[in-house]
Formats: structure tokens, sequence, C-alpha cells
């Protein structure tokens, strides 16, 4: 069991540093720790039912500008076929699109604002999320939190 207290103090860790860092490059910070925030507790995450709730149902999610969410599970004989539109599901696009550096900065007036995450299945896009800062920061420590309920209740 050490891999999950690992797993674990790293992600209180990474919460500490995004929650402490006041330097010039918040932004940079920000993605940085975003990596680990989403990318470990996807890959770590459990059978809990919270992961299989669709977006919609949840109401503590924080918010962000969903532009296009239809995943793509596999395409057959030219018919998509389409996962369910869940938070784990949001997971696994957001984690395939930072992964695939298909990140965009969002800038106005010379200043980086935002962040632009999007997902391609077969050149077919099937995710197209934007975030500002603040937006992605509270999301990234709400994942991160249920993340970590989960392990104290597992």
């Amino acid at each position: 069991m050490e891999i999950l207290k690992f797993n674990k103090e790293f992600v209180e860790r990474t919460i500490n540093i995004l929650n402490s860092y006041k330097g010039k490059f918040e932004f940079s910070n920000l993605l940085n720790c975003t990596l680990g925030l989403i990318i470990l507790p996807y890959e770590n995450m459990g059978s809990s039912s919270y992961w299989k709730s669709e977006i919609v149902r949840l109401e503590d999610i924080p918010s962000f500008t969903i532009k296009l969410f239809e995943p793509i599970k596999k395409m057959k004989k030219g018919r998509i076929i389409r996962y369910p539109k869940t938070i784990g599901v949001l997971l696994r696009k957001i984690r395939n699109g930072l992964a695939h550096q298909n990140i965009k900065p969002i800038n106005k007036n010379n200043e980086f604002v935002g962040i632009k995450i999007f997902n391609k299945y077969k050149n077919k896009l099937d995710l197209d999320i934007e975030f500002t800062r603040e937006e992605l920061s509270n999301f990234a420590i709400y994942i991160s939190n249920k993340y970590l309920e989960e392990d104290a209740s597992g």
C-alpha cells in the first residue's frame, strides 16, 4: 500500500503548492500542478459511484465552459459510439488532451487569462473546454479532494 500513501501525499503536497505559490509564474505553476491534480486521480480512481456520475447531476462541480463534450468511445463502420457524459469520462478526455498537448492559451491584452483543452478521437473533436485561471484551480482542487475522499473511505 506504499503507492497509495505516495499518491495521497503527492496530491496533498500539490494542493499545498498550488494554494501557497505567490510568484510571477502563477498560471504556469497552476498548469504544472493541474497535471498532478487531475491526471494522478484519473489514473488511480477507484470504483466509487462518484466517478460514474453524470456531469449534469453534479451540483457541487466548479464552473467552467464546456463548448463541446460528446465523448467518443469508438467508431465502428462509420458509426460513432459514445461514452456516457460522466465525471470519470470527462477526466479521461481532459487527461488525453493534456497528455497529447491539446492545450491553447487564452490571452487578453497580452495576459495569459485562461486555457482551452481539447481532445480528438481519430481526428474527430469530442472535447472542447475552457477554464479561467481560477476555474482551473477550483476544478483541479475539487477533483483532487474527491480522490482523497475516496481514498479515505476505501
